[in-house]
């Protein structure tokens, strides 16, 4: 046998393993073809779903511009009522009227703050001596008068 001779059960092998090979080509041809009918599937899909979720998206975008939020209005009345209560007194203290101030010049010799025996007696004291000297001042400028003519 030369080696450039092959021998028909050497290309029967190869005609066999080649045929193998072929179709496991064409199986992982078919295999990629499916995974990609898949992935043209899925993409497809995904994009079914962000078209929804953009209109969803949208929907709420435009309710949401739509919501007009009112505040229920205050209930002002107990702040009211005490509002014309007080405004109610000082309009009747203003129609009272003012009370006139008096002015009085007292002279007190025994303050209310202050009722000690000793005090009372010290006063008087004074008292009776400014009296005597008043006497006394008054007889000396009469004789001094009755004198002087």
């Amino acid at each position: 046998m030369k080696p450039n001779e092959e021998t028909p059960l050497d290309e029967m092998t190869l005609t066999a393993v080649l045929s193998d090979h072929v179709q496991e080509l064409k199986d992982i041809n078919d295999f990629i073809k499916r995974q990609q009918n898949q992935i043209e599937q899925k993409d497809k899909l995904l994009l079914e779903k962000e078209k929804l979720s953009q209109a969803l998206l949208n929907n709420f975008e435009a309710k949401f511009k739509s919501i007009i939020i009112q505040a229920p209005k205050a209930d002002l009345s107990e702040v009211n009522a005490i509002l014309d209560k007080g405004l109610t007194n000082i309009n009747q203290t203003i129609q009272k009227g003012p009370i006139p101030i008096t002015r009085q010049l007292r002279l007190t010799l025994f303050p209310e703050q202050i009722r000690s025996v000793e005090y009372v007696k010290a006063v008087l004291t004074r008292v009776i001596w400014c009296i005597l000297t008043l006497v006394f001042m008054v007889l000396a400028f009469e004789l001094l008068k009755m004198r002087m003519k």
